[in-house]
């Protein structure tokens, strides 16, 4: 039971908030990225003491007890974390969305989207470096994890991209238009992943004690979240694109009315 990931519910929670540096804010403390981090937070007008805060209460109300407990509990612990993560993470994420880099910088806010992107892929390098050492550390191979953290920075990119195609104010509608159901599912999906790192960091860190055998579950839960996410952004990324959405329009149209030609 505990070898399988546990499914999460689509459509419980609204469609994703325009929301940047989803991954970068899988830091711990003992990370050395306070330049990075330093220039985000200064974008965003945020509190380090905050995020930190934050931080501290994931772990002890969300993270701790999944990186503890018997195998066979590690569902369970799962369900009963994942909403006091949800809870937190969401309310962290908030401070760095993309309407509140607007509110704040208006005209300049698709030149600091730039920025922010030249920096994601600034920490990605150093961060792939230290969870190398990491991985190393307690032989674990690093391919297993380079995918689902692949994934966080992409879902980033790919947000980026889709808010200046389509504008701020814009994009939202066009997934409430045409990709609503999907959309939320590619969120629920994002979020698990971000707690399954979340609490993968913190044991490779030794942020608290943990339990190799949870670590080697939550490492393939990981992979499980990443590629769903993977195949979520690719459908969203069709059903917003304008030529792509067209076309599965007209060939729903067709279909429909071959059906309703032959009754």
């Amino acid at each position: 039971m505990s070898g399988t990931a546990p499914l999460i519910i689509s459509r419980t929670l609204s469609l994703p908030e325009a929301h940047v540096v989803t991954s970068s804010f899988n830091i711990l403390e003992k990370f050395n990225f306070r330049r990075v981090l330093g220039r985000i937070t200064e974008i965003f007008k945020v509190k380090e003491d905050e995020i930190w805060g934050i931080y501290r209460l994931i772990i002890e109300r969300a993270v701790r007890k999944i990186l503890i407990v018997k195998p066979e509990d590690m569902v369970e612990a799962f369900n009963e974390g994942y909403p006091a993560f949800v809870l937190y993470i969401t309310s962290l994420l908030s401070s760095f969305s993309i309407p509140r880099l607007y509110a704040l910088h208006l005209e300049k806010t698709f030149k600091l989207l730039d920025e922010i992107v030249e920096l994601e892929k600034k920490f990605y390098e150093l961060y792939l470096k230290s969870l190398k050492e990491k991985c190393a550390r307690v032989n674990i191979p690093i391919e297993d994890m380079e995918y689902a953290i692949a994934q966080l920075f992409d879902y980033d990119l790919w947000l980026t991209e889709k808010v200046k195609e389509h504008g701020i104010e814009k994009f939202p509608i066009i997934l409430m238009k045409r990709a609503h159901e999907e959309a939320s599912s590619m969120y629920n999906f994002l979020l698990a992943l971000l707690y399954v790192v979340t609490a993968i960091n913190v044991a490779l860190f030794e942020i608290v004690p943990y339990n190799r055998e949870n670590l080697r579950i939550l490492i393939n839960w990981a992979k499980y979240y990443a590629s769903e996410l993977d195949a979520y952004i690719d459908t969203v990324s069709l059903l917003v694109t304008d030529e792509y959405y067209e076309a599965i329009e007209e060939y729903l149209k067709e279909k429909r009315e071959c059906k309703s030609a032959k009754s």
